[in-house]
């Protein structure tokens, strides 16, 4: 975010080489609404690749007049706009309120624009944020994404078969009630542990889910999450052939997208 009373030119715009390798990278015709998400994601991630100093980007869409994130780079960027969502108030909501740009130079520091906002970013944490959710009653669709990742620190400190038990009923919950914009990320998570479990099967039998959704909604980020996940499967499984088929499609493809993270992850697949 810039402030268009106290930020340079110079300081808020990228160079022309940056600009025009930008361009490049998000230029295109979309054919069909169905292509919107994807077009976002490249969005996102390619501002953030080629804009110096910027760290999180994000793409907030109002839909009868309330908002939710349609794309964005990462797990800090949806817990920063659920934060504004849940308190209907924040920097962005009023940048979009008000037409105007808005600029924050920290996001703790409560400097009298947004005092609760800057308090919850102090407070930070998964935990906290679902609460504010829930005791709002608003950005109520977040909260399989926040329970996502409270399930991943439960993993990360060890508890790792609650994690999976976790996740499995969120993907379950999802699909029942028809929720399947974010239901790639508890799945990803899931046949990941899985994975680190060397429980091989039931991982193929969570990613065969995945695919099918990635294969339905023709999603980009959701079909080189597949691709990464099935990739690490057939590593599992010590078939180096088809390991190295599915590696040089994964580096292309991420190579293609433009995706930082599956670029790197990419590069370290030997």
């Amino acid at each position: 975010m810039t402030d268009q009373q106290t930020a340079s030119p110079a300081q808020a715009l990228p160079s022309p080489a940056a600009l025009e390798a930008l361009n490049t990278d998000i230029g295109g015709v979309l054919e069909s609404m169905e292509q919107v998400s994807d077009y976002l994601e490249r969005v996102v991630h390619a501002v953030r690749r080629h804009v110096k100093g910027c760290d999180e980007v994000g793409v907030t869409i109002l839909s009868a007049g309330r908002p939710h994130t349609a794309a964005y780079t990462t797990v800090q960027t949806l817990e920063i706009d659920a934060v504004q969502y849940a308190l209907d108030d924040g920097p962005c909501l009023d940048a979009a309120r008000r037409r105007r740009e808005n600029r924050v130079d920290d996001l703790v520091v409560d400097d009298g624009r947004w005092p609760e906002f800057a308090k919850e970013c102090r407070d930070d944490g998964m935990r906290s944020l679902r609460e504010t959710c829930i005791k709002e009653t608003y950005a109520l669709n977040m909260l399989p994404v926040i329970d996502s990742y409270l399930a991943l620190e439960r993993a990360e400190f060890g508890d790792v078969d609650e994690a999976v038990r976790r996740w499995a009923t969120i993907v379950d919950e999802m699909e029942s009630d028809g929720r399947l914009s974010n239901i790639d990320i508890p799945l990803m998570f899931m046949v990941e542990q899985l994975l680190e479990l060397g429980e091989c099967d039931r991982a193929e039998h969570e990613l065969e889910r995945l695919e099918s959704l990635a294969a339905d909604r023709e999603w980009d980020s959701r079909a080189i999450g597949a691709l990464r996940l099935r990739v690490l499967l057939t590593r599992a499984r010590g078939d180096e052939t088809e390991y190295r088929e599915l590696r040089e499609r994964y580096r292309a493809m991420a190579d293609r997208l433009g995706f930082e993270a599956h670029m790197a992850w990419a590069q370290q697949m030997v």
